[in-house]
């Protein structure tokens, strides 16, 4: 299965491997946008240009003039190994500013003009785009840049060009379908952070309430997330961690030698001979 996986990957964007994406939370993101409307402190605006500056930045090779001119010029900005470790930045700032701007609702609500049509239009927007996604995969591209020789390669490997053609088509709706099931995810959860934000503005329940309720949210979503790639797959039994490989006479021979100044050919492994 991993090695199907691997040959027909569901990842569709121009990186040459991932092991998953950098979320955030979806709720967290609807929060973050209300943020931006009802925060009145200028911090917002530091918040909201270092996010949106280290997206770019990890573009990296994707949006050359402005990597180009920190990899260049910025002392120390080629010494990372993978530049989207700047995500971190957004992925501390986008939460920060989501929690600023829900502390001004609870406590200064009644002073912020129009607070009821902020909270709709903000989630309106976020659960829209959701919701685009979700009804209209096919918005997105679902194909890489490599897209036609990835195709071509599946076609001289397989004998029968309409199966084929079939796989490569079959890879492209399961993206789809992904994609799509995921948007519907993101598209409840932001419609229940939504719910309990606007049934607090109309004081339909408690601050205290409303605080339990948008961490469980947030706790559950990037939970689930993060379970898909750190889950009970990701670990081995302690007998199996300490002697992954059974040892051969010949090894327990090579660890009499207590001198680490050589190194060991082994002939005995008839795959490399």
């Amino acid at each position: 299965m991993q090695s199907a996986n691997r040959f027909f990957p569901t990842y569709w964007g121009e990186k040459t491997f991932t092991s998953g994406p950098w979320y955030f939370g979806a709720g967290v993101i609807f929060l973050f946008v209300l943020a931006l409307f009802v925060v009145k402190d200028r911090l917002k605006w530091w918040i909201l240009t270092a996010t949106i500056l280290t997206f770019f930045l990890a573009f990296g090779r994707h949006l050359p003039f402005i990597s180009d001119l920190f990899f260049d010029y910025f002392p120390m900005y080629n010494k990372f190994r993978a530049v989207e470790s700047i995500l971190v930045i957004p992925s501390v700032l986008m939460p920060l500013l989501a929690i600023i701007g829900l502390n001004e609702i609870i406590t200064r609500g009644n002073e912020i003009v129009d607070l009821d049509k902020k909270v709709l239009y903000s989630g309106g927007a976020v659960a829209l785009i959701c919701l685009l996604v979700a009804v209209m995969p096919s918005i997105l591209s679902l194909r890489t840049s490599t897209h036609q020789e990835f195709a071509a390669s599946v076609q001289q490997m397989l004998p029968d060009p309409n199966l084929a053609n079939e796989l490569v088509n079959s890879l492209l709706k399961d993206r789809a379908d992904l994609a799509s099931k995921d948007a519907w995810r993101s598209f409840f959860i932001v419609a229940l952070t939504f719910g309990f934000v606007w049934f607090f503005v109309k004081k339909k329940l408690s601050a205290t309430v409303l605080i339990a309720a948008v961490a469980v949210i947030t706790l559950v979503d990037l939970w689930s997330v993060d379970k898909r790639y750190l889950n009970s797959d990701s670990f081995v039994d302690k007998s199996t961690y300490d002697r992954p490989i059974p040892e051969r006479e010949v090894d327990q021979l090579i660890h009499l030698d207590k001198d680490l100044s050589y190194r060991v050919f082994d002939l005995t492994n008839k795959s490399i001979q």
